[in-house]
């Protein structure tokens, strides 16, 4: 049956629920919607304020128009992030926004106006209503400071734009937590990844720092202007009484106030009347002459030429009647202002004044008594609307300076310490002898030292080191392995891994006995020896596995040859690797015999009065080097009460085979053939087979090799340091760096310990002894024995010469299946 036609089967609800989310978010995250909003959160804050200060009243539409979009991108911007955001909803930044979409509704009289009717407040207005009066002035005048205050909020959104800025960090931040989890093998390793995350948790303590600070600066920009008492011209109100009453003194009306009595005294003559009015005018200037700050408008007051009855003065002539001094505003005038007023609401002040008799409503003849007076304040609307853009930057600078200053210090006295101790937790968690790199010394760590974080730090890595110091570089390694392998937990069950290893032991002859007469001195003796054995293992690229009873296990890692390798005459082809390796082993073994051999603290252990008792004065520190190639699997023994990291292989007792192969044959270097074929050549010409063996473990013979040495005393210069090339004299100019693409293969040419190692054996030895070993090996004992005399005759006290004499002498002559080889 044709199945081409059927239409894929569609995924998961939650699957494309989660596809759409991340689509939203990453419209949301991209940069048209992230400059988009940051350009409206700009506006937000200078926009009324730019409004006031740079355009007039035909203008307002078009900034209100544009507060209703912005209002509506806030909503958006909040539901849209709501839905597809996590953790976003009643967060901190979730109230943020709301509070300052809230903000901006005070900024919409189409809106604003409506809200305050319904909940029967008065909007701010500069007409004349039934409850203008001076007290509600006052009250409008309060409202007015609080609202200013509370559009304040606005400057939240200073803090959006701190987001927005520091998004892309966040994201990187965020991206790297989930690449860790996404590498981490187990639900465990994820939750520790994102638990221990330094960079996560350095974020949510600078978070919580700028909130606090962003809530600290807000709270007292914003009550403190409402708390402090403010100076105010009282000139328009004061000079609209003085008015009002002299006005009044002219009435004759007996059914209004304080008009009764037809024998009133007039306060003011007509001269008067017209100065006190002009001067009105002019109350708001700052010095006599001036042009006032605030022009007056409008004037509804009592009229002294019109028996003070209450009506609009609409000109003022000068004082000597010589022409009109001031006229009322055509547009601007009257109890309610016209569209046509080119000024706003906020940009005039209505002065009022009412009795104080009459601010009872029963009182006879009070009734629309009151005087109003209108000025003119758009200088002291653009100058408030100035120091507003100027406090909004300032405040920002704050918000920002406060917030960075402290973030620092939280920075560098917290958050760095924790991160530090958190990386090498985490660290130590996914392997816990992961080696702790420290800091260099500086006058900042001195002063750290004195702090709780320091002090922690410094522990963690103390029991790090001494891990690490108890299983050794070698040992380290192999848990490491163990543990990274799985899900970062020990597991003793687990399978080894089989490797391929240059296997060096050193043991330390009459060990036993020695530790018999230091005794508490013991460890001083043996510590002595270790830093000679594993500073020279160290430098020749080895690593020291395990110490036992004054024997030392020392290895070499090989890399695997694969047939894809070159044969390239340097350091990249693997088998030129390996051979690299093996002249390592052994360079290292003969200077750690240099450096014992002339090692004066070890040297004076001739002369202990316990070491003599026991040995007599010949004594001498001796050490046997046996090396050996092979493979050997590398795994962790043990149980839950002990664990040892170990090398297990029939390979390792070929090692240990060798150092007591010394009671044989004298020689202080053993080495198998295995070990002898990796070396170079110039190495192989320093070493001499002496012997064919076997063992019950192994199915093949092998020969046996020994690197000579003579009792000479070896030079060393003052600048030497442990392991390290010392240059023959004659050959101090050679630069050493020219050889080194292929090894250290110099040092079997260039070294003063190696080559003056053997330079007293005479050649003649060397020929005669390989006679006597052809000889011995195929049978032909008779002719053996002549040039073992022969060689001895050259080196009184070859040991491998005399075993071999001494072989032949046991044995008489070879048997019929002889097989060429003895056991080791």
């Amino acid at each position: 049956m044709n199945n081409t036609n059927k239409k894929p089967k569609s995924g998961r609800p939650e699957d494309e629920e989660a596809k759409l989310r991340q689509r939203i978010r990453d419209i949301l995250d991209g940069k048209f919607v992230t400059l988009l909003m940051a350009s409206v959160t700009l506006w937000a804050l200078f926009g009324d304020d730019i409004r006031l200060l740079s355009t007039d009243k035909s203008a307002d539409d078009y900034f209100f128009a544009s507060y209703v979009i912005m209002l509506f991108l806030f909503i958006l911007d909040i539901f849209f992030n709501s839905l597809v955001v996590d953790e976003y909803k009643y967060s901190f930044f979730f109230w943020l926004d709301v509070i300052a979409a809230i903000s901006l509704i005070p900024d919409i009289p189409w809106m604003f106006d409506y809200i305050t009717t319904i909940f029967g407040g008065l909007p701010y207005t500069a007409n004349v209503t039934v409850n203008t009066t001076g007290q509600s002035q006052s009250a409008q005048s309060i409202a007015k400071k609080v609202l200013k205050s509370f559009r304040l909020i606005r400057l939240v959104r200073i803090v959006k734009l701190y987001k927005y800025v520091t998004k892309r960090d966040t994201e990187e931040q965020e991206q790297r937590l989930k690449e860790a989890q996404k590498l981490a093998k187990t639900a465990r390793q994820a939750a520790m990844n994102r638990e221990m995350d330094p960079t996560r948790l350095g974020k949510i303590l600078s978070d919580t720092t700028t909130r606090r600070v962003i809530i600290v600066v807000l709270l007292m920009v914003i009550f403190i202007p409402i708390m402090q008492s403010t100076e105010s011209d009282n000139a328009p109100t004061y000079g609209l009484q003085q008015l009002f009453w002299m006005g009044r003194s002219a009435c004759t009306s007996s059914d209004q106030f304080e008009c009764s009595d037809p024998n009133k005294i007039h306060w003011e003559t007509n001269f008067g009347w017209y100065e006190l009015v002009y001067r009105y005018t002019l109350c708001t200037e700052e010095t006599d002459g001036d042009s006032a700050q605030y022009p007056l408008l409008w004037m509804y007051l009592p009229d002294y030429f019109e028996n003070g009855e209450i009506h609009e003065i609409t000109s003022i002539k000068k004082s000597d009647l010589s022409g009109i001094a001031w006229n009322q505003s055509e547009n601007c005038s009257g109890k309610s202002v016209g569209s046509d007023c080119h000024l706003r609401d906020v940009e005039m002040l209505l002065a009022v004044y009412t009795p104080d008799e009459c601010t009872d409503g029963d009182v006879a003849g009070c009734k629309n008594l009151q005087a109003y007076a209108r000025f003119n304040i758009k200088s002291q609307s653009e100058n408030e609307a100035l120091m507003n853009v100027f406090t909004t930057i300032f405040v920002g600078i704050i918000l920002a300076v406060a917030a960075v200053a402290f973030t620092a210090d939280t920075q560098t006295i917290l958050i760095v310490p924790i991160t530090k101790m958190v990386l090498i937790i985490k660290s130590l968690a996914d392997d816990p002898l992961k080696k702790i790199e420290k800091e260099e010394k500086t006058e900042d760590s001195d002063i750290r030292k004195e702090e709780t974080t320091y002090v922690l730090e410094e522990t963690v890595a103390k029991i790090s080191s001494l891990l690490q110091l108890s299983f050794g570089e070698d040992g380290a390694d192999i848990l490491s392995k163990n543990m990274m392998s799985g899900e970062g937990e020990l597991n003793l069950m687990r399978p080894g891994n089989k490797v391929s290893i240059v296997i060096q032991i050193i043991n330390v002859e009459n060990f036993t006995t020695i530790s018999e007469c230091l005794q508490e001195e013991s460890p001083i003796f043996i510590n002595k020896l270790s830093n000679i054995i594993h500073a020279c293992c160290k430098e020749w690229g080895g690593l020291v596995s395990k110490n036992i009873q004054g024997s030392f296990l020392l290895v070499w890692r090989l890399p695997e040859v694969t047939d894809k390798d070159t044969d390239e005459d340097d350091l990249t082809n693997p088998a030129m690797q390996r051979t690299d390796i093996a002249n390592r082993s052994l360079v290292s073994a003969i200077k750690t015999l240099a450096e014992i051999r002339r090692a004066s603290d070890i040297q004076a252990y001739k002369v202990h009065p316990r070491i003599i008792s026991r040995f007599g004065p010949t004594y001498s520190t001796d050490i046997t080097i046996g090396i050996h190639i092979g493979w050997s699997i590398e795994g962790v023994i043990g149980s839950e009460s002990k664990i040892d990291p170990a090398y297990l292989s029939p390979h390792i007792s070929v090692g240990y085979n060798l150092v007591e192969a010394r009671k044989e044959y004298g020689s202080t270097v053993l080495m198998s053939e295995d070990f002898y074929g990796y070396l170079s050549v110039k190495a192989k010409t320093c070493c001499r087979r002496i012997d064919t063996v076997y063992v019950n473990y192994l199915p093949n013979t092998f020969g046996l090799y020994s690197f000579d040495i003579t009792e000479k005393e070896l030079p060393v210069p003052e600048t030497h340091q442990l392991g390290k090339l010392i240059k023959l004299q004659k050959l101090d100019s050679v630069n050493v760096e020219s050889f080194q693409h292929k090894g250290v293969d110099y040092m079997f040419t260039l070294d003063s310990d190696i080559v003056g190692m053997q330079q007293d054996i005479p050649q003649h030895f060397f020929d005669s002894f390989r006679h006597a070993y052809v000889d011995y090996i195929s049978g032909q004992w008779e002719e053996a024995k002549e040039f073992l005399e022969k060689a001895l005759s050259y080196l009184h006290e070859d040991g491998p010469a005399l075993s071999i004499k001494k072989f032949i002498e046991e044995k008489g002559k070879p048997a019929e299946d002889w097989p060429k080889s003895r056991e080791l």
